[in-house]
This record gives structure tokens, sequence and C-alpha cells, in this order.
């Protein structure tokens, strides 16, 4: 709404919205059936017509954002702060004097590395899901332990990676590219037709 406000010859208009609304509706029907009424009886409308409309839709496009920043800037506020969005806490204790500490992070890879005297148990600070397993650990068998992913570290010093994949990932992936192949193979087949 504060952008049909600042439109040019609009923002002149005093009303209730909802009729506002409407008569912007029916306006931009009366204007596109005018636009293809004058393509088709004025033949040298073709040549300026396009750039006369997509020079008056990037002027109107101009004065909304020059009439928008006012209120952009008042809404939107003083921007965010970057956060540190890595799993807290960054170092974890385990059993028997057992550490892991979180070494990389992206958004669907953790790796820790891990340090055991001896056979331990870590516990990381998300849960490893109920019936499917969301989380892949490299190497060590995951488990729950009180809601949330545990691992057993032999002794010794190791990186342990953690990669989350919900459970029907691969099936969503496959049905994507399936779905991109078949619209691919449908436009080659409608182009070929065409040309014979």
């Amino acid at each position: 709404w504060p952008w049909l406000e600042g439109l040019p010859v609009w923002r002149t208009q005093r009303g209730p919205s909802r009729f506002l609304f409407l008569t912007l509706f029916c306006f931009t029907i009366v204007a596109a059936l005018g636009v293809q009424r004058l393509k088709e009886t004025w033949p040298r409308a073709r040549r300026w017509g396009a750039p006369l409309l997509v020079g008056l839709a990037v002027c109107i496009g101009a004065d909304l954002l020059w009439q928008s920043l006012r209120w952009q800037h008042a809404v939107t506020g003083p921007a965010l702060h970057a956060g540190d969005h890595r799993p807290k806490p960054l170092r974890l204790s385990g059993t028997f004097g057992a550490s892991a500490e979180l070494v990389d992070f992206a958004p669907n890879r953790l790796v820790y590395r891990a340090t055991a005297t001896q056979d331990s148990r870590v516990r990381f600070p998300f849960r490893l899901g109920e019936g499917t397993r969301e989380w892949r650990v490299d190497g060590l068998p995951a488990m729950t332990d009180r809601g949330k992913l545990a691992v057993d570290l032999p002794a010794g010093e190791r990186d342990i990676v953690m990669i989350y994949r919900p459970e029907f990932f691969h099936a969503g992936a496959g049905t994507t590219a399936a779905t991109v192949l078949l619209l691919l193979v449908s436009e080659v087949h409608t182009a070929w037709r065409k040309r014979t």
C-alpha cells in the first residue's frame, strides 16, 4: 500500500483504500487492452510502443523507490548484528576426561576434534532424531543419550565429521532432477515437432 500511495498521480487521490484498489485493478485491465488495441491498429506503435512502456515503467519504479526510502528505513530500523550460529558450547566434555571441540562449521556439516585418554562417550548439543537418523557420523556409531546425539570414542585423538541429511533428502533430489529432465525432454520434443 505505501508503494501505491507513492505513485505520481495516484498519491493525489483521496478515498477509502478498498475503492482505490478496485479502481487500480480495473485501470490495469483497461490499460492492457488499450496497449493491445494500439499495437493492432497502428503498425508504427510496434516500434515506439515497447520502449515507451518500458520507459514509463522505469520512471514509475524509480519514483516508487525514491518515495519509499523514508518509510523503508523507518520500518526496518538499524541493521541486525551478525550472530554466531555455531552450536553451543563449542567445547564439550565427555566421560573419563574426554573432550571434543568444534573446529569446522557449515550449515549441514560439523567437524569436532575429539581427544580421549580411554574409551569414553561425548554427548553433542543436538538431537539424533527419533525413528530416523538425520545426522550421519563418519566412522563412529551414533546413539541417543538423554535425547541428544552421542558418540562412543576410542582412546586417542580424531576428527568427528557429522553431516546432516533429512530422511528423504536423496528421494527429493532425485524427484527434482527427474522433473527438470522431463521438462527439458518435453521442450525439445515440442521444438522438434514445430520444425517438422
